[in-house]
């Protein structure tokens, strides 16, 4: 299916992206070709090459405000938020809240809402690129957007490495501890590492 539309149009974008289609543009003249096709409906394992990542747990849809907020997509954002432990602020109240008491539930509701927003700040302010929308995208096989910055939920499994050791991003597909619905979605493209060896 192509659509064609002005360049910059982002509302045939998100009409595709609502509808369960991923939008990709090629420019032709003046006019941007939007060219829908079919993609994974549910969160996922992706292999990267990233300096310290081999894979990351993906988004297959947006979730945010607005967007499709697919059940296992929200539940890999909040469970990403939980295990990257970063506090919320308010300029009146300081510390108000701490991610790693997110419900995992996997609708998109007013905790994670707050959350992706403190996610953006935080990570701001520590001085990371990153677009702050309240939204987070799925990322290509190189995790950059096109104008040269990591997508947000390559900054979410950064984090969650960052925070706890690489071992416990990697048994995320494996741990019971894992909402089961989320363990079934990124355990089809998983690797399943070595249990660590005992000294």
């Amino acid at each position: 299916m192509i659509q064609t539309c002005q360049a910059g149009s982002q509302r045939l974008r998100r009409l595709l992206l609502a509808g369960g289609r991923v939008a990709r543009s090629v420019a032709f003249g003046n006019n941007m070709h939007l060219i829908a096709t079919e993609q994974q409906s549910m969160a996922y394992t992706m292999k990267i090459n990233l300096t310290g990542m081999q894979q990351v747990y993906n988004v297959s849809y947006p979730v945010g405000l607005g967007m499709p907020n697919n059940r296992d997509d929200v539940l890999l954002v909040q469970t990403l938020m939980k295990l990257a432990n970063f506090t919320r602020f308010t300029p009146a109240l300081g510390p108000v809240e701490n991610s790693a008491s997110i419900k995992i539930d996997g609708y998109f509701g007013p905790q994670t809402k707050r959350m992706i927003k403190a996610f953006e700040d935080y990570y701001i302010g520590l001085g990371k690129l990153m677009v702050s929308d309240g939204i987070v995208e799925s990322a290509p096989r190189d995790g950059y957007t096109h104008s040269g910055v990591l997508y947000k939920i390559i900054h979410l499994n950064r984090a969650v490495q960052e925070q706890r050791s690489d071992a416990s991003l990697k048994f995320l597909p494996f741990s019971s501890d894992t909402h089961p619905i989320l363990r079934a979605s990124l355990i089809k493209n998983a690797e399943k590492p070595e249990p660590p060896r005992p000294f």
